[in-house]
């Protein structure tokens, strides 16, 4: 009939204006088409009952079939989803619809839009090439962001290892390794401390009675003392730690206290200490010491600190007939050779070997520097509570925070158990404790 258009024109018009766009590719009309096609033909069939033809000025329709809808809720919600494919449909639908006779569009205006329709594919086209363009610079970025950070965590690593080395602490500078105390905690110079004793045990029978007579003879307002704590230590002497080491100098030049009687000298230093865990436990320690000088020494080492070394004591499981662990008391420079050798040989065993630092606390009074034996607290305090007159073990507020008695005394923060590692009146015990130790640097 006049004014239809033929399957083959129909797919020729598609054709034609589809190749205007510069990137368009051909395409063959899908289902839906082949089914809008077949419109015509229907349309016929109802003619001839007489129903009549469609005016050509009848409003335009969308095609909303249900084939379309679910075949553009795919493209939107699959995993191929792409801006691309969704242009593709919609193009599809608009070719569909303006090629349709029944929707009574001119052959002009068609024509026109399918050529928009060609214009509007080369700019997706374009834009797709672009974004595209776009991401593989952000992936060099992303590449290059990356290699300067690595970079950068490189140059960190490096000048915190030197800023590190530079702020060693005091047993760090010293090699010490020890599992006793928290050593990054460790301040790095020794306390400026004397001892004070009395040269006449029978005038000062006690060390408060030392302590007293300090008192009555130095003024710190006259002398410019800064006297950070004095500690009553066993028998009859006194430890005064001072902030600056002049004052140390001060207090050894007062004539005062030597014409008291007191003598006053910088603590002589102890010889360090180290532990030899898992050793054969032996009745004779002189075998057993013999065996560690001649099997760790040369000869020309032997000689020199067989006479310097000895066994200070045994600790470990008593019930372990085999083993267990020595501690050792000797020279620095030979504390310096068994400690870089980290394991030493003994008997026919192989035994880890460390340097032995201990803070020794009083089960009584909780205090450093003594223990329960030399104690002269006159009740006992928890170790838990802080509270004086009962001990741990009978302690009723177990179910409480623990508080720590020495800091509580110094006016620090106890919030923490007097077992805690860092502790601030443990680490200044262990700082103590290095302090008097003689480890030659």
């Amino acid at each position: 009939m006049e004014g239809d258009t033929t399957d083959m024109e129909r797919t020729a018009i598609v054709h034609k204006y589809s190749k205007k766009g510069k990137h368009v590719r051909k395409r063959r009309l899908t289902a839906e088409t082949e089914t809008d096609m077949e419109r015509p033909q229907k349309r016929n069939e109802t003619e001839s009952r007489g129903e009549g033809r469609p005016s050509q000025k009848q409003t335009p329709s969308v095609d909303n079939s249900e084939s379309d809808s679910e075949e553009e809720t795919n493209i939107y919600k699959g995993p191929t989803f792409s801006i691309k494919s969704r242009a593709e449909v919609i193009q599809r639908k608009l070719i569909n619809h303006l090629t349709d006779p029944d929707n009574g569009i001119k052959q002009g205006t068609s024509k026109y839009i399918l050529n928009k329709i060609g214009n509007l594919q080369n700019l997706l086209q374009e834009s797709l090439l672009i974004n595209s363009r776009l991401e593989g610079k952000l992936e060099a970025l992303r590449s290059e962001n990356k290699k300067q950070r690595k970079e950068f965590a490189e140059v960190g690593k490096k000048s915190t290892t030197a800023a590190q080395s530079e702020k060693l602490t005091y047993a760090e500078r010293l090699g010490i390794k020890s599992k006793a105390a928290g050593l990054s905690n460790l301040r790095q110079n020794p306390p400026n401390v004397v001892l004070i004793r009395p040269k006449d045990t029978a005038k000062y029978a006690n060390s408060e009675e030392t302590k007293r007579a300090l008192i009555d003879l130095v003024s710190p307002k006259e002398d410019s003392l800064q006297v950070k704590n004095v500690r009553r230590i066993q028998g009859s002497a006194i430890i005064v730690e001072t902030a600056k080491s002049s004052n140390v100098h001060s207090l050894i030049a007062n004539e005062k206290l030597k014409t008291a009687g007191l003598v006053v000298d910088v603590p002589a230093k102890k010889s360090p200490r180290i532990i030899i865990y898992g050793a054969p436990r032996r009745e004779n320690d002189a075998e057993t010491l013999q065996a560690i000088i001649d099997q760790n020494f040369n000869e020309q080492e032997k000689k020199k600190y067989a006479q310097q070394t000895k066994i200070a004591f045994k600790t470990g499981n008593k019930n372990n007939k085999d083993s267990c662990n020595i501690v050792l008391e000797t020279s620095k420079e030979a504390r310096e050779i068994l400690i870089k050798k980290e394991r030493i040989y003994i008997m026919w065993q192989c035994c880890r070997v460390q340097d032995y630092i201990v803070a020794t606390r009083c089960y009584k009074c909780q205090g450093y520097g003594h223990t329960t034996k030399h104690c002269r607290s006159e009740g006992d305090v928890c170790g838990h509570c802080a509270m004086a007159g009962h001990t741990f073990k009978n302690c009723p507020n177990k179910s409480k925070a623990a508080a720590c008695v020495n800091c509580k005394k110094s006016g620090k923060s106890h919030n923490h158990s007097v077992t805690d590692k860092d502790c601030p009146s443990y680490i200044a015990a262990i700082n103590l404790v290095l302090a008097r130790t003689d480890y030659g640097k």
